[in-house]
């Protein structure tokens, strides 16, 4: 049985390997960059730049206004270049009426309320990458600052450093409130990576993507006081409504002063100055968790409204992926039952929006969970410093995922003893080593080189307990096979070597790295959002007793199942791996569900998330699968010693 699940599973390496480059993949296909950065620029420079040089209908400097006419015209051109889409026809129009507004002399702020309006359709019908990888470092925004720009712009960013003299037009001026309140931090980042062309100032694309935001956001918070600055962070500390606001990086960098005092009247420019000054407040935390979560809920709420229902069902899935669930792990060490609310009523939004349920009944969905999440960012800001919390949310993560691994490699383990194959052990070893290394390079690269989204994390967790399922389910057939005294027997007697073989082998690698890795990826994403909230002793300690335990849990499996007698072992491995497969099954479909790939009914039954156990029709009818397979495979190994032999 084992023989032929290895020949058909050479493969299963290659697969897994695809698995996870796809599960990381980004599900979105971005603008090119090269067609959209330079019109964004554009669209920003006109906005910025035209009340200055056409005011009450006079044009106040003929070149600068013929330069204002030639870059509407060149939007318009490059606009129709650009591939189809559904705002595209909206953006013609726009760029149609931009151009006939500056053609007409009119009025400074309505050119602004154009460009306001095209920078929006550009970055939603053609986004491309515009948020920082990780929080820029300001001390090497100053320190490029000093180096390269101070020389024309002077070292305080008033536009009059030694080289100003003499340049047309003249080097900005990055105090000058009039220009700051029109610039979002990206239309910096987008100036310093493409220079602005007949002007001194040049590309510095030679800067590295890190140094070149770091420069942005250093000249963005020059024309910020200190008393701003304070004021500011007093805002975001004291007032979650306020993170709701500005839920996160990226939409902090998309910002300007005008477009936030219009949803934030009074405070815009002290949030920007505290969030500019110190954008590591944008770390992840379950406060930014859940801001991100009470935003993606309200725009599901317009979008449904609108009647696009597309667009509500990304929300709402982007609320829980994106927001809630990074904050569910320390919501559950302090209040589980409010966690598993959340969760399931999160569920059964989706679950309206995809049935067309009627406005009112979502709005009241989204009513109940908003003040779910409510109590919820009241229970973890007074639980947030608590080392209790933290040490028992630390110990139940590491526990829980670990124990499920264990009781795979000890099955395999004592398997290896009990048939004499002691240098299978390498290749089990191997397996879980490898599995370990790698967890650490997803931490790696989770906090230094990519942003691995809650999308891409549910869908590498469900696939991987899928395939894990799978390979568990034929391994404990093989095993109960095995558990009638006359099979051991034949297999002692000449089978042995066949059945695990070289294929055997890196089957026995490839499930001990898959059982190992599953829970690892999910272990280190999770510790990675609480080591942002403090507590770090607490949480090493709690991980410190989950170790112990595991360990301690490990050596008496493994020992019992050795001395186990031959015909006992075989039955309690498959019983044993057989749960397992049905555990596996059932999370690696709620996975699945979470990603949005597997719709979701919700069914009137218990919810044991430990066990697999989610009340959906199709968690329990996966797992009532694998069982039938099971035990149809109990059955026919039951049955198959009894049947005449062909003469």
């Amino acid at each position: 049985m084992i023989r032929r699940i290895v020949d058909r599973s050479s493969f299963v390496p290659w697969l897994a390997a695809v698995l996870f480059v796809f599960a990381w993949a980004s599900p979105s296909q971005a603008a090119n960059p090269e067609e959209v950065l330079p019109i964004l620029q554009m669209v920003d420079y006109v906005g910025v730049d035209y009340p200055t040089f056409v005011q009450d209908g006079q044009v106040k400097n003929g070149a600068e206004y013929a330069e204002q006419r030639e870059f509407s015209a060149d939007i318009r051109r490059r606009l129709a270049a650009l591939p189809e889409t559904g705002g595209k026809a909206a953006l013609m129009a726009a760029a149609l009426e931009l151009e006939q507004a500056i053609a007409d002399k009119t009025e400074g702020r309505r050119v602004q309320t154009l460009t306001a309006r095209m920078t929006q359709l550009l970055q939603t019908h053609y986004p491309v990458a515009i948020t920082p990888s990780q929080a820029p470092d300001l001390a090497v925004g100053a320190q490029i600052y000093q180096q390269q720009c101070a020389g024309c712009h002077g070292t305080a960013g008033h536009g009059d450093g030694p080289a100003a003299a003499g340049l047309e037009p003249a080097p900005t001026n990055f105090h000058d409130l009039q220009r700051r309140n029109q610039r979002s931090l990206f239309s910096y980042y987008n100036t310093l990576t493409l220079g602005v062309a007949g002007t001194a100032m040049t590309s510095y694309s030679a800067l590295s993507e890190a140094e070149r935001w770091a420069l942005a956001f250093h000249v963005g918070q020059l024309a910020f006081s200190a008393e701003q600055r304070q004021a500011g962070a007093a805002l975001w500390t004291q007032n979650p409504a306020t993170r709701q606001t500005v839920p996160n990086l990226a939409h902090l960098v998309q910002l300007t002063p005008t477009a936030l005092e219009s949803i934030y009247p009074g405070h815009a420019q002290s949030l920007l100055a505290a969030l500019i000054a110190e954008p590591a407040l944008f770390n992840p935390s379950q406060a930014q968790s859940l801001a991100t979560a009470h935003e993606r809920l309200e725009t599901t709420r317009n979008a449904y409204r609108a009647g696009d229902r597309e667009k509500a069902a990304r929300a709402a899935l982007s609320a829980y992926l994106d927001g809630f669930e990074l904050a569910e792990a320390a919501l559950a060490a302090s209040d589980r039952a409010l966690m598993s609310q959340i969760e399931t009523d999160m569920m059964a939004l989706r679950g309206a929006i995809r049935d067309g349920a009627d406005v009112a009944s979502v709005n009241d969905r989204i009513d109940a969970l908003q003040a779910a999440l409510t109590r919820a960012e009241t229970q973890l800001a007074s639980g947030e410093s608590s080392a209790a919390a933290a040490f028992g949310g630390s110990f139940l993560i590491l526990f829980r995922e670990g124990l499920e691994a264990i009781l795979v490699l000890a099955a395999m383990f004592a398997f290896l003893k009990k048939s004499g194959r002691t240098e299978g052990l390498v290749y089990l070893h191997a397996g879980w080593i490898v599995a370990l290394l790698l967890g650490f390079v997803t931490w790696f690269a989770a906090t230094y080189l990519i942003d691995i989204s809650g999308a891409n994390r549910e869908l590498t967790e469900g696939l991987t307990a899928l395939l894990a399922a799978a390979i568990l389910v034929g391994m404990g057939l093989w095993l109960h096979n095995k558990s009638y005294a006359d099979r051991w027997q034949q297999y002692v007697a000449g089978q042995m070597q066949a059945a695990l073989g070289r294929g055997g082998l890196r089957t026995i690698a490839l499930v001990s790295f898959l059982a190992v890795y599953r829970e690892a990826f999910e272990t280190v994403l999770f510790y990675r959002a609480l080591w942002g909230q403090g507590q770090h002793q607490a949480l090493v300690l709690g991980m410190g007793l989950a170790v112990i335990l595991l360990t301690v849990i490990a050596v008496a499996l493994f020992r019992f199942s050795v001395r186990l007698p031959i015909r006992q072992f075989f039955s309690f491995s498959a019983a044993l791996i057989g749960v397992l497969a049905v555990i596996f099954a059932g999370k690696g479909i709620a996975a699945l569900q979470a990603t949005g790939w597997i719709g979701v009914h919700p069914v009137a039954f218990v919810s044991l998330p430990v066990l697999g156990i989610y009340p959906t029709a199709q968690t329990l009818f996966s797992q009532i699968l694998v069982l039938a397979v099971i035990l149809a495979g109990v059955g026919y190994n039951h049955w198959a010693p009894a049947r005449p032999r062909s003469p």
